[in-house]
């Protein structure tokens, strides 16, 4: 386990928290969508249209491009493509892999989803919560058992592989 500098009584960063109970590398899959959707800032609005970020891990940026003349192009602008990605989602990216594949979302990405309700176990709950009780005071219990269910959400959406 990470460590931590604990302070008596003073509420530590939620990012400290966050680091300690998220798996390694779950802020690159949760700084994808973003990437995604500032992508032609990223790249410019031509090869945006002929290129999709695919994946992000350990800072490899994974691009898909829907020919080797997008690829070419994409992978000569590679390092300025990292550093604006970077920016973009506050994660190092420190390098991209281009591919020749299908340069656009999977067909679900285009069509409204279907919302529905998801709702953790209560005892998925509860043990999230005795993972980190401790690291919030009595007076914050709730804030600590909302947190809880957010880990709870975030295991049950990216289970461990």
């Amino acid at each position: 386990m990470r460590n931590i500098r604990r302070s008596k009584g003073v509420p530590g960063p939620v990012a400290a928290l966050l680091d300690l109970v998220m798996p390694r590398g779950a802020e690159e899959k949760l700084a994808l969508p973003e990437l995604r959707d500032k992508w032609a800032a990223a790249v410019g609005p031509m090869l945006a249209k002929k290129t999709w970020p695919d994946d992000v891990e350990k800072g490899v940026l994974l691009v898909k491009a829907d020919s080797p003349s997008s690829a070419k192009a994409l992978s000569m602008r590679g390092a300025s493509v990292a550093r604006e990605a970077s920016k973009i989602t506050g994660v190092k990216v420190t390098a991209l892999k281009v591919v020749v594949g299908k340069a656009s979302p999977s067909p679900r990405a285009g069509k409204p989803r279907k919302s529905t309700l998801v709702k953790p176990k209560k005892e998925d709950v509860d043990r999230a919560y005795e993972e980190v009780k401790e690291k919030f005071s009595p007076e914050r219990e709730n804030l600590a058992r909302r947190f809880a269910s957010l880990m709870t959400l975030y295991r049950m959406r990216f289970p461990d592989k």
